[in-house]
């Protein structure tokens, strides 16, 4: 291969802006890195574009970035705008790589163009609310859920299936738009159904927000437990330690900048050159490894044809080793096994706001795919 052209994507606008900017960097760092590295000897050209995070956004600028003669496309993190560029890349024939924690995606909508690069649904959940049920914090559960493919995919795995496997009651749930500034009727019923659990399913903007007004509302105050299924270190920074050392608040993070092994401690100190300062954002690592990764593939394969890269991307191991667990891509659904982990604020007096070092890990998968569902139980037949 002389040339090849990726179709970037990112969130640059909207709620999710503030994972969207480090994202980029991180494309941008993975493409460098594999130049360097020699994973590729090919000249790349990394086109990038805004998803909006909506699904139509999105989809026309991909369609732009094939138009304009790109190889494959990558990156994202709405999962609405995830399964409409999955759908993209089967109609065009192109590998889509990117990040969605919608359950469908990777089971009874998968398609074999999509491979997923951030954790699940199901790992986030379990998690958070699943640590919380599994250590007997309460009985009972409300939710305060996302009104789109994400947050439906986490409130049916939770009623269906989480909640009942503890034998807790299922107390309600409400939904919110996505981008709501006001969560004050959502809190009143979470408070107003006495449940010991509420697990708030927001993400970006939204959980900042919902956060700091449970706070105001005195849902941090007593024995409420509150759950977050995925959050990050720049979300508790917006949020307040004041809020967010709060001692029954856990949340669900895929990644921690804090991971001591050699690949990620080099990732750490070449994005915070490259960022003035900032650190990687939960899902940052999964696209600098996506992206690298597909690089070594089409430079193995010399290829760019969609079922060539796919039969080597299936069970191949994820490049760079970020967690150093043996994480890879499944080939009975194409969702990567990196760990999800259960987290808690540090106390204020204990919490470097400023550098990042907010999270105190609480728990860790014991095997990478604890947290995901069963192959056979996924309904993925790959259309």
């Amino acid at each position: 291969m002389n040339k090849i052209t990726i179709g970037g994507l990112s969130p640059l606008s909207g709620p999710y802006s503030i994972s969207g900017e480090r994202q980029k960097i991180a494309m941008e760092m993975a493409v460098d890195h594999a130049i360097e590295a020699g994973d590729t000897t090919a000249e790349v050209e990394l086109l990038m574009a805004d998803t909006e995070s909506t699904p139509s956004a999105a989809q026309a600028n991909a369609q732009q970035h094939l138009d304009d003669g790109a190889d494959f496309i990558a990156g994202n993190i709405s999962s609405a705008v995830a399964m409409a560029l999955g759908e993209l890349a089967q109609r065009r024939d192109v590998i889509f790589m990117g990040g969605a924690g919608d359950l469908t995606i990777t089971s009874e909508k998968c398609m074999s163009n999509t491979f997923i690069l951030s954790d699940g649904a199901v790992q986030q959940t379990n998690a958070a609310l699943g640590h919380a049920l599994r250590n007997d914090m309460g009985s009972s559960v409300f939710e305060i859920t996302v009104d789109y493919s994400w947050g439906e995919s986490i409130r049916g795995y939770n009623k269906e299936t989480l909640i009942p496997e503890h034998g807790a009651e299922y107390a309600g749930n409400v939904f919110t738009p996505l981008g709501t500034s006001d969560f004050s009727q959502s809190l009143t019923e979470a408070k107003e159904s006495g449940a010991d659990i509420i697990n708030i399913t927001q993400y970006g903007g939204d959980q900042i927000r919902a956060l700091s007004q449970a706070d105001e509302f005195g849902l941090m105050d007593g024995d409420t437990i509150i759950t977050v299924p995925s959050t990050t270190v720049a979300f508790a920074q917006q949020v307040g330690m004041d809020t967010f050392s709060y001692e029954n608040l856990y949340g669900g993070v895929a990644y921690s900048w804090k991971l001591d092994t050699p690949e990620n401690n080099s990732f750490v100190s070449d994005f915070k050159e490259r960022s003035g300062g900032n650190i990687p954002l939960s899902y940052t690592p999964a696209y600098y490894c996506g992206l690298r990764m597909m690089l070594r593939t089409i430079e193995e394969t010399g290829s760019t044809d969609s079922a060539t890269l796919r039969g080597e991307l299936e069970g191949k191991s994820i490049y760079p080793q970020i967690w150093n667990q043996g994480e890879r891509i499944r080939e009975c659904d194409h969702r990567a096994t990196a760990p999800t982990m259960t987290i808690q604020g540090l106390p204020p007096a204990e919490a470097d706001v400023e550098n990042g070092d907010i999270f105190d890990i609480v728990s860790v998968p014991e095997q990478l795919e604890q947290y995901m569902r069963p192959c056979e139980e996924t309904g993925c037949t790959m259309s």
